[in-house]
């Protein structure tokens, strides 16, 4: 059954599809919707993309009312038997921009590699270029190997144990122990082996054009030193890989390639386990991403965009006491101008409108309060609060139209909807001017 997130389950054709007849299979698909919600857990299936917190939400859910909704994860999934394939609401093209990658060549695709486990063997492809784009950026997966020298020379260091034991024997040579680095090693062995798999999926597209050209230099450098009918390395000998300070950056895609070799998600439709096969991507984090970007757009004279998981260290309350600080914030992000806060502004990928199950919800709106408790002493009387949601196709929501929406306390909290074009999402930034504030408008 192939969906789109944050977008609701036509529960009676997914009946016809997958439970025995429109009519007849609705509760038994209702029943299979509630068990993936409550049984399986989204993080165990998700893929990282950045160093941002995670907020793992159901898979899918159901709303007040009865109906079935798909939550923020695009991707594949399959449980008790029966897949379902999450396609992103926004194209697989806005998906590629978002990601923190050195930028790919191509990121558009024939719309038939959307589909099954294509769509799970293209997110897989871009997170593993990605891990290599941020591996590879510094040095070649090369790793220190030792060997053992006996001689009269000294090669490297002294085996002292090794000599004594060939000198009391009577030989007059002795052991050393020189280290070298190699590219031909079971950390090489599994990306490029984990490469040319990738390759067979798109046959028809050269990825190395997906990388610059010193990356992918590089990593033609590492299929060329490895045999395309070499072996997967066994455990043991990828346990005693030394990694050093800058080959440290391939663990996680040591990891990724280790998963695409072993068919992680190829099995995807093999369905003898209860257990729940896929993988998937967290939209919200990519939505935060592209939401980052179109702020520092926006606001670049004067002002500092700060990303809020990285650049905050900021909490709630403080001990009268012992001054020891509890309930730690982390807003998605903070427009600063020299010490004051300007604009505080949190990226919610969800669905903004009038219904009571839509946004916004009251645990947002309680946060921004939050948000707003702890930096009112650094914040201007033209400073200002946002929630950030994308521009869906449905009608402006009234909760837009009326805003700003202003605190008890006089500040004002706007809700702002996105275009998915950043020029457009940038321009319209622009031109909310009671987002602005006015040291920008000076400027400008």
């Amino acid at each position: 059954m192939v969906l789109t997130d944050c977008s609701p389950i036509p529960i009676p054709q997914f009946a016809a599809e997958s439970f025995g007849g429109r009519t007849r299979g609705v509760e038994d698909c209702r029943q299979w919707l509630r068990r993936l919600s409550q049984n399986v857990m989204a993080n165990e299936l998700v893929l990282p993309i950045g160093k941002s917190r995670i907020e793992h939400e159901p898979i899918v859910y159901t709303d007040s009312f009865g109906d079935w909704w798909v939550g923020r994860y695009i991707g594949s999934v399959s449980f008790e038997g029966i897949t379902i394939t999450i396609e992103p609401r926004f194209e697989m093209e806005f998906v590629a921009q978002q990601l923190p990658l050195n930028k790919f060549a191509m990121v558009n695709i024939d719309g038939q590699q959307i589909h099954g486990e294509k769509l799970f063997h293209y997110l897989q492809a871009l997170m593993w270029f990605n891990l290599f784009s941020r591996a590879a950026k510094h040095s070649l997966p090369v790793v220190k190997v030792e060997s053992h020298h006996v001689s009269n020379v000294i090669r490297g260091r002294l085996d002292v144990r090794a000599s004594i034991h060939r000198l009391s024997s009577g030989s007059s040579s002795v052991v050393s122990i020189a280290t070298q680095k190699e590219l031909l090693n079971p950390l090489s062995i599994c990306i490029a082996l984990a490469f040319n798999k990738i390759q067979r999926w798109f046959p028809k597209q050269n990825l190395l054009h997906w990388l610059p050209p010193i990356l992918a230099l590089r990593l033609q450098q590492v299929i060329s030193a490895v045999s395309r009918h070499h072996s997967i390395p066994p455990v043991g000998e990828l346990n005693k890989v030394r990694y050093t300070s800058l080959t440290s950056a391939y663990k996680p895609l040591m990891k990724l390639s280790l998963q695409i070799l072993s068919n992680r998600g190829s099995d995807i439709n093999e369905n003898s386990e209860s257990k729940a096969k896929g993988l998937l991507l967290d939209v919200a984090e990519l939505w935060e991403i592209y939401v980052l970007k179109a702020l520092r757009g926006a606001y670049q004279e004067g002002l500092d965009v700060v990303h809020g998981t990285e650049g905050t260290d900021d909490y709630l309350l403080t001990s009268t006491v012992t001054g020891r600080s509890m309930g730690k914030l982390l807003p998605d992000f903070l427009v600063k101008a020299a010490n004051s806060v300007q604009i505080v502004a949190d990226a919610k990928y969800k669905r903004l409108g009038d219904a009571p199950w839509l946004s916004p919800k009251r645990d947002d709106l309680y946060q921004m309060n939050a948000y707003m408790s702890r930096y009112q002493s650094q914040m201007p009387p033209d400073a200002h609060c946002m929630l950030i949601y994308p521009q869906w196709a449905d009608k402006r929501s009234s909760v837009v139209n009326d805003g700003p929406w202003l605190f008890n306390s006089g500040e004002s909290l706007s809700f702002v909807t996105l275009p998915t074009d950043i020029q457009a999402a940038v321009l319209h930034l622009q031109n909310l001017t009671y987002t602005t504030p006015k040291a920008v408008l000076e400027v400008g």
